[in-house]
């Protein structure tokens, strides 16, 4: 459940997305219950129990100065686990606090990951928006890596998973690249995602989001 700090009231009506939607309660291999419900990003950090060895024998950590620094850790952890088991009881309680930087400009109380950029921006949400798609790109890389260089190997049959996560993850429409700092026409082009894939998830992803169709000119950004 959750704590809302502001109105000290609790919401029991929080669950963890992953064990609503699973087929069993319980997995001899951790990762197939993401498989299951096809599922390629999920907060997990406070949501559960793990043992420290599980981390320790990959040295799993979150991933400093971004958005949802434990966006790829759920993801990997499940990677490295064997059994798992979901229970459905209230056993850890969320404290929530509202998001201090909510301004629309751009002033000097801004993080220091976004005040480093903020000179090529005019607009705090713009700023933001650019900085997050940045941020899931990166986690989606870390759990590509993850994949290519300690799993695929042990797992060859997740492939397909992974390539849909990686797509999923490199979201090059959310957002207008034509402003770049951080170089994430580059680091796209470096990745060399499946043409196929890539152009399958922009169909896909513009019928769900129809207002992003003017962000389609990032395309010619990686050609």
């Amino acid at each position: 459940c959750r704590f809302i700090q502001n109105s000290k009231t609790i919401d029991y009506n929080h669950n963890f997305e992953v064990s609503n939607k699973i087929k069993f309660n319980q997995y001899n291999y951790a990762l197939d219950s993401i498989i299951d419900i096809n599922k390629y990003s999920f907060v997990f950090a406070w949501q559960g129990l793990f043992k420290t060895a599980i981390l320790n024998k990959y040295l799993l950590r979150f991933t400093h100065g971004i958005y949802n620094e434990d966006n790829d850790f759920g993801i990997i952890l499940f990677g490295l686990s064997n059994n798992i088991s979901f229970l459905h009881n209230v056993l850890m309680v969320y404290r929530v606090r509202d998001n201090s930087s909510s301004s629309k400009s751009i002033d000097k109380n801004i993080p220091k990951y976004l005040k480093n950029i903020s000179n090529s921006f005019d607009d705090y949400k713009i700023l933001k928006e650019y900085y997050h798609c940045y941020c899931v790109i990166r986690s989606g890389i870390i759990i590509n890596d993850f994949y290519q260089n300690y799993l695929k190997n042990i797992k060859p049959k997740y492939d397909i998973f992974f390539e849909n996560s990686l797509i999923w993850h490199c979201n090059l429409f959310k957002v207008n690249l034509k402003i770049d700092p951080l170089n994430i026409v580059s680091t796209l082009k470096n990745i060399k995602l499946k043409n196929k894939l890539l152009f399958k998830f922009a169909i896909l992803y513009f019928l769900r989001h129809p207002k992003k169709i003017k962000n389609i000119k990032n395309l010619k950004y990686l050609f």
